[in-house]
């Protein structure tokens, strides 16, 4: 009787206290988790870029010239992914009017700022003190995203950058010029064909029906290569104001499972390239396709590409899916491995 009245006691206070337990073995487990997905994030990350990251976060500018004045476009282009607020860039551009390294890298930062002070959210809840912040900074950052270009037009990294300022001031042929600038250096670079499609969203500067043209020409006109990934793209693009059971249907339509499979043979044999802008590249479509593989329920294929990114995820998609992208990337990453 007496091990009975303790059994129901214990019982009564792991009952009553469940939830903070449950709290407890959480915040161990997104701990341990995030410690993990920073494990393999280092592993992708170049030592040049990963010194000027640490320059730039403790506002060591004598340290960040010295390091930037041998630091090449693909340290360049992985440093302004990391998208790190200092006021190091403003200081640099200051001191090195005429500097590609200058320009570009501080347009970047200001481009990054015009998007935070606009915030995620659709064009009707976005405020009018948001609006103003966002075109001040964007303007700012087409100011020297242009004069970075002037200096190195041959240069194909810039071109996304130029084509989100397109966006954000809504200007459709301006778009449409450095699009085919960017075409005519190198055709088959998959990030700023991504934000062209994006220009083309109904939700930018086009229709659903001229984004999924874009995705299909030119994911159409190679046979494999990360431009498959422009199927994935729009099927993300296309879904990301539905409602879960819209959504949920959407996916399970055959058309569009086969269309992604069949887009996703084009990149499921690829290996990463060996410098970072190539790596970014293959990476970038693995990031999209296992979004839509696990939207599809698919979740073995979702794991196998998973296992392919290891800490090499992408701003996008995930920054349209949570402010914090490598917890978002992380939350789906950990819904996948435990699908059924």
């Amino acid at each position: 009787m007496k091990y009975l009245l303790v059994v129901a006691v214990f019982g009564f206070i792991l009952w009553s206290y469940w939830a903070t337990i449950k709290d407890v073995f959480s915040f161990f487990a997104k701990r341990k988790a995030n410690g993990q997905m920073k494990r393999l994030e280092a592993d992708t990350r170049s030592q040049d870029a990963l010194a000027l990251e640490h320059a730039a976060k403790k506002n060591k500018l004598q340290d960040f010239t010295h390091l930037l004045a041998t630091a090449g476009d693909d340290t360049l282009l992985e440093l302004v992914a990391a998208k790190v607020d200092s006021k190091v860039f403003e200081d640099y551009a200051r001191q090195n009017e005429g500097d590609f390294k200058a320009h570009y890298l501080y347009g970047e930062y200001l481009l990054d700022k015009a998007w935070l002070a606009r915030s995620g959210a659709v064009a009707s809840k976005v405020s009018a003190k948001q609006v103003e912040g966002f075109y001040h900074y964007l303007n700012l950052a087409k100011d020297q995203l242009f004069k970075a270009k002037e200096l190195r037009p041959e240069f194909i990294g810039i071109y996304n950058s130029l084509l989100n300022l397109a966006v954000g001031n809504g200007d459709k042929p301006m778009a449409y010029a450095l699009y085919q600038e960017a075409s005519q250096l190198q055709s088959d670079v998959l990030d700023y064909h991504v934000t062209m499609l994006i220009v083309l969203t109904e939700k930018w500067l086009g229709s659903e029906a001229e984004m999924f043209e874009f995705a299909r020409t030119h994911s159409g006109r190679v046979t494999k290569g990360p431009l498959k990934a422009l199927i994935p793209v729009a099927h993300f693009e296309a879904q990301l104001f539905m409602k879960a059971d819209e959504r949920e249907a959407y996916f399970a339509k055959p058309e569009v499972q086969r269309e992604v499979r069949d887009a996703y043979l084009g990149v499921a044999n690829l290996t990463p390239g060996a410098g970072y802008y190539e790596r970014h590249q293959y990476f970038l479509a693995l990031n999209y396709f296992v979004f839509i593989f696990q939207a599809m329920n698919d979740f073995e294929t979702a794991r196998s590409i998973y296992q392919k990114i290891g800490g090499f995820y992408t701003n996008r998609p995930w920054q349209n899916l949570g402010s914090d992208t490598r917890a978002t990337f992380m939350k789906y990453k950990q819904a996948a491995l435990k699908a059924k």
